[in-house]
């Protein structure tokens, strides 16, 4: 049923004679465009905003003037864009296909020479997030950041511009952002994959962007801009934070996913010393961003969830191997507070917290939006966090048989209130995991195997088995994801009935419940999460 809803959602609309009447209505193209600057450009600089506004501009007095690299950006900037606003999401969502295949389709066709500049860059850029966001294969954008950095470092990027006297400040700074850009990229998709990023900070020599706003430099700006402090928060300033720790966590990528690296605890211990002070300072940062007064802009809610969670990954991800040791043996005790402290942090980012602002619960905000599309190694790493938390709540319980159910609070009061913590954080994961199926996922797998894991703990706690309960909560989530896929086809019976697993009570039993081994075979974090409980 997910193969035929994929193919159902995938079938592409007849292609238009000109590129141009790909584009939206300027009413719909107006509000996906914000939604884009408002929300990753601010994280990834791209583009500079008041040029590509002024071609924007020009582009709805003359469509036909428009030039082929600036479509394909604007197309990416609107396939983006729609991943903010539901009330674009299904009616777009076809198109959102059809914009990012035919941005691949044009920096894939002959004439690469041609395209060797720093505008395609910047299609290439957006090309990797928009894939990302629209579900292209956006687990798999590390082959796609290879040919990305190949192509920054022909551009001569990974050098920095002060080596060319003659280049403008505009094109200096811009250089500087994008290679940047390029580096998170390829950081980011390295450790979506687990395999090591092919470059590291021996490599370039480029200094990070300066912390300025966008109309401080331009095409016909001759004078260096001067940088502001990094106690006023630019348009640039989310950028340079998470520069900051870039070679930090290419190290951590190169370390535990080099084919020969053989990580010791001391290294660990280096790593996270070095990532955690500059999580912490981003945070002090941020925080005091928000604090002034009279400020002519502060982070928003998106900005200060999505920098924490790109550099909290791969502290929980330095410290997972260490985790799964510490039930055995004490010495890593600090990886395993570590890995739980950072997991409720993730995971609450939707639920709330301390940077928060209050959001309108039936209007999800930018960040509750991306954490219910995005594909790729934010969502691993929720999913990744969530079993992380799954697994602790089993440790405590079998640390502590007794049954701890609400009437025995008071007498074990302190790892009762640390368990019922973790629970309902816990039990957040199972509603976002939903939501993400009816909002078009198709891979259930996340789906079970939460649900059963709540279903073993709370077993625990009631004193019931869990083996049992392990059994109903996976009968009832197959269930009713198979209802929910059923629906999502318009109730239509899938074309291969033998792709689909029996669910009725009077079919589905112990006897033959389907294997977990098979279930979490084909995904390794999975499998690695679920062979610890066993």
């Amino acid at each position: 049923m997910s193969r035929q809803w994929k193919e159902d959602r995938a079938q592409n609309p007849l292609m238009p004679q000109r590129i141009s009447d790909f584009i939206p209505p300027r009413e719909i193209s107006d509000k996906l465009v914000d939604s884009y600057f408002r929300t990753y450009e601010t994280m990834f600089r791209i583009l500079h905003i008041p040029s590509f506004q002024k071609e924007y501009s020009q582009y709805w007095e003359n469509p036909a003037a428009a030039n082929a690299s600036f479509l394909m950006k604007l197309l990416l900037v609107l396939a983006i864009g729609t991943c903010f606003h539901e009330e674009f999401i299904n009616s777009l969502y076809k198109e959102s296909l059809q914009w990012v295949n035919t941005a691949q389709a044009w920096l894939s066709s002959p004439g690469e020479k041609s395209r060797l500049n720093i505008s395609c860059l910047q299609v290439h850029c957006l090309l990797l997030i928009a894939r990302q966001t629209s579900g292209v294969n956006g687990d798999l954008t590390w082959m796609s950041s290879g040919h990305l950095l190949h192509l920054a470092m022909t551009l001569g990027m990974h050098r920095d511009p002060m080596h060319f006297s003659k280049m403008s400040p505009f094109h200096r700074e811009m250089r500087r952002r994008l290679w940047a850009t390029v580096l998170e990229l390829v950081v980011q998709s390295s450790q979506d994959l687990g395999l090591a990023p092919l470059v590291s900070f021996e490599d370039h020599d480029c200094d990070p962007p300066s912390n300025i706003d966008d109309d401080q430099i331009g095409e016909s700006i001759s004078t260096r801009p001067v940088p502001k402090p990094m106690t006023t928060f630019t348009q640039t300033t989310v950028q340079i934070a998470l520069f900051r720790s870039l070679n930090t966590r290419l190290k951590i990528s190169k370390l535990i996913n080099g084919a020969r690296s053989s990580p010791t605890y001391e290294d660990t211990l280096q790593l996270d010393t070095e990532l955690t002070s500059s999580i912490r300072s981003n945070t002090q940062l941020f925080q005091s961003y928000l604090l002034r007064e009279n400020a002519k802009i502060r982070p928003t809610t998106f900005q200060i969830k999505f920098l924490d969670l790109l550099t909290r990954r791969f502290l929980i991800l330095l410290h997972y191997p260490w985790f799964v040791e510490a039930k055995d043996n004490p010495r890593f005790y600090f990886s395993r507070k570590v890995c739980v402290e950072s997991s409720v942090v993730v995971l609450q980012h939707r639920i709330g917290g301390l940077l928060s602002r209050p959001e309108t619960p039936a209007t999800p905000d930018d960040f509750t939006l991306f954490m219910y599309l995005v594909r790729g190694g934010a969502n691993d790493t929720l999913i990744h966090a969530s079993m992380i938390i799954g697994l602790e709540l089993v440790t405590l319980l079998e640390d502590e048989p007794r049954n701890l159910n609400p009437s025995m609070t008071a007498q074990f009061s302190m790892n009762s209130n640390q368990i019922s913590h973790l629970l309902v954080t816990f039990k957040s994961t199972l509603e976002l995991v939903q939501e993400r199926l009816e909002r078009g996922e198709t891979n259930v797998k996340a789906v079970i195997f939460v649900a059963c894991m709540i279903g073993q703990v709370e077993a625990q706690l009631n004193g019931a088995d869990p083996e049992t309960a392990i059994i109903e909560a996976a009968k009832n989530s197959v269930q009713e994801c198979y209802e929910l896929l059923k629906r999502m086809l318009g109730g239509i019976s899938p074309k291969e009935s033998s792709l689909v697993f029996p669910v009725g009570s009077e079919v589905v039993d112990s006897n033959s419940m389907m294997s977990w081994d098979l279930l979490v075979s084909s995904d390794s974090e999975l499998s690695c999460l679920y062979n610890r409980t066993n």
